[in-house]
C-alpha cells in the first residue's frame, strides 16, 4: 500500500512573530517512522516546510494569509498511485484550511482512504467527519492506531469497531 502523509500550511499572524516559526513536524515522523516499519511504502509532504517563503490567501477568508505550499501544489504532490491519505489538524483555528484540502484530496484522488489525525479530530471527530469527505479519524496518539488502520485496510477489511478510530 503507498500511503502520503501531508502537513498541510499554516495560517500567519501580522501581530504574533511566534505562530510563523516553521517547526518541523515531528508528530507526523512519528506517523511516517510506524507506518514504514510495518512495511507500507510512505512519502510525507510537508507544506508549510517545503516553502516557507511562499504566502498566499484563500478565497473563502479573506485576509487571511497562509504560509507554505498552496493547496494545488499539495495535491499535485500526491502521488498517483496512493492508497491513503493521512492529514493532521492540531488547532481547531485550522480547520477550515484543512477542510478544503481534504476536498480537494478527495476530487482528486476520489478512491483513496482520507484519514485525519490531531487535536482537532480528537476533539470534534463528529463534526470533522460531517463536515468533509473523510473516510475516518484517528484520535489520540496515532502510532500504533494508524498500523492497525492501514493493517485493516490492507486485508480488505472494515475499519469500523477499531479503537482510536471514529
Amino acid at each position: 500500500m503507498k500511503v502520503c502523509l501531508i502537513e498541510p500550511p499554516k495560517f500567519v499572524s501580522l501581530t504574533n512573530p511566534v505562530s510563523t516559526v516553521n517547526m518541523p513536524p515531528i508528530g507526523l515522523a512519528y506517523i511516517a517512522s510506524a507506518i514504514r516499519d510495518d512495511g507500507y511504502d510512505v512519502e510525507v509532504i510537508d507544506g508549510p516546510g517545503s516553502a516557507p517563503r511562499n504566502y498566499f490567501t484563500i478565497n473563502s477568508l479573506k485576509g487571511v494569509r497562509v504560509r507554505g505550499l498552496t493547496i494545488e501544489q499539495i495535491v499535485d504532490r500526491i502521488p498517483n498511485n496512493v492508497d491513503v491519505v493521512g492529514l493532521g489538524c492540531m488547532f481547531t483555528s485550522h480547520w477550515v484550511l484543512v477542510r478544503e484540502l481534504i476536498c480537494k484530496i478527495r476530487e482528486r484522488f476520489s478512491s483513496a482512504h482520507i484519514v485525519m489525525g490531531g487535536e482537532h479530530g480528537t476533539g470534534f471527530p463528529e463534526l470533522s467527519l460531517q463536515s468533509s469527505p473523510l473516510d475516518c479519524v484517528v484520535m489520540g496518539e496515532g502510532e500504533e492506531i494508524v498500523v492497525d488502520l492501514l493493517r485493516q485496510l490492507k486485508n480488505g477489511n472494515s475499519f469500523k469497531g477499531l479503537e482510536g478510530i471514529a
